[in-house]
């Protein structure tokens, strides 16, 4: 049904501005939920809008690590009115992949509006210690400044960087920042038992939208923690999900599917519809942000997924549009010719 909406949604995108109009609703939504947010930090109470890290284990499963010499750590993370702080690094990558491409085409208000937005947003992941959104953010702006300046992007992304750095390691942030890296948290241990169930089973995989349920099995090396929840445990990575859940040539597939219009946009000269910052700014966050977190399932997959189905729509009536478009022409062109050329041309 959501599939159906999203269709029915990008069936009424005629020209250009139909785009920026459509993301800009769905930035409505958006910042809609800002508001929410920032209205409940001072209003609710603590243990309901922050997250320990005792929070994912149970008073039995602490017993157990205590008498093992495990002891749990951290800090607490802000996470709102969502499932978890990463749900809210998630969101700050809509609203700021949106709010950049949306960038361009607003004027004076709307400008304060969607800075005032990127800022509210980024202060919320601040505060939910998402790492992980920031770098695909990074990434993102790094790629569209290559993009758009060549050689003087790429020179800016490198300045950015150094002075980020010196920053960093002059305030003392780099620890706080860089720690765990080497594991991601806790990922790569998850991950390589992953891999390991996708290699006995590599071509069907175990079962759509069945991915979690891998970590029932008594050989999983993690015995606590929050993967007990059987298809709904989270493997924070989205591609070896897919390939779990359906195999590896279905995983192929659906990311041939999905990179085949934005693709076809880059390589066209004229970009008429605005699609390529849109890839450059939205689409690549995802992806990337989809290597440590389990995001994009189908169209109802979340936030992040419906917004991915949604510009990948449009990219691909884009895409189906020009194509139909580049025939009509050829025709025509055909018909204008003498018979004989044509006959020829045709052949």
């Amino acid at each position: 049904m959501v599939m159906i909406a999203v269709v029915a949604c990008v069936l009424e995108i005629h020209e250009p501005a139909d785009v920026t109009r459509l993301l800009l609703r769905f930035l409505l939504a958006c910042a809609i939920v800002l508001v929410i947010l920032t209205v409940t930090v001072p209003i609710l109470p603590h243990d309901v809008l922050w997250q320990s890290p005792l929070d994912s284990y149970t008073p039995d499963e602490i017993a157990s690590m205590a008498k093992a010499g495990i002891v749990v750590g951290g800090l607490d993370r802000f996470r709102g009115l969502f499932g978890g702080p990463n749900d809210l690094g998630t969101f700050m990558v809509i609203v700021v992949g949106l709010a950049a491409a949306c960038w361009r085409t607003a004027k004076g208000r709307g400008r304060l509006m969607l800075t005032l937005m990127v800022v509210a947003a980024v202060a919320l992941d601040v505060l939910a210690d998402s790492r992980s959104s920031f770098v695909a953010v990074a990434i993102g702006a790094g790629l569209f400044a290559i993009w758009r300046w060549r050689f003087k992007g790429f020179l800016l992304c490198a300045g950015i960087s150094i002075a980020v750095a010196l920053v960093m390691l002059h305030s003392g942030m780099f620890a706080y920042v860089g720690r765990d890296v080497t594991t991601l948290t806790g990922r790569t241990d998850i991950w390589d038992y992953v891999i390991q169930k996708i290699r006995e089973q590599p071509i069907l995989g175990y079962g759509y939208e069945t991915a979690g349920a891998v970590f029932n099995s008594r050989y999983f090396p993690i015995w606590w923690g929050p993967w007990d929840m059987g298809p709904h445990s989270s493997l924070h990575d989205g591609y070896l999900g897919h390939a779990v859940g359906v195999g590896i040539p279905a995983t192929i597939l659906w990311l041939y599917i999905l990179l085949r219009p934005w693709i076809f946009a880059l390589r066209q000269l004229e970009d008429p519809w605005g699609l390529k910052p849109i890839f450059f700014l939205i689409v690549v966050p995802i992806l990337i942000n989809n290597l440590s977190e389990q995001l994009l399932g189908d169209f109802g997959g979340g936030a992040v997924a419906l917004l991915l189905g949604l510009v990948w729509a449009i990219a691909e009536r884009y895409r189906l549009r020009t194509l139909r478009q580049l025939e009509a022409d050829r025709k025509a062109e055909l018909a204008a010719l003498p018979k004989a050329v044509s006959a020829l041309a045709s052949a």
